[in-house]
C-alpha cells in the first residue's frame, strides 16, 4: 500500500485528519499527519 502525508491548512493541526486518516489505516496505509510548528500541539518552553 501507499505512504500518504497529509498536511493542514491554516488555523488546524494534524488532528483535523484524524478521521480520514483512520479510514486509510484500516485499508492498509501507512498514514502521517503532523502539525506544524506554531500552530498549538507542540510545546516549547523557549516560547513565552
Amino acid at each position: 500500500m501507499a505512504t500518504i502525508v497529509i498536511v493542514h491548512g491554516g488555523w488546524d493541526g494534524g488532528w483535523f485528519w484524524k478521521r480520514p486518516a483512520h479510514e486509510l489505516l484500516k485499508r492498509g496505509h501507512e498514514v502521517y499527519t503532523p502539525t506544524l510548528t506554531g500552530l498549538g500541539e507542540s510545546y516549547d518552553a523557549r516560547v513565552k
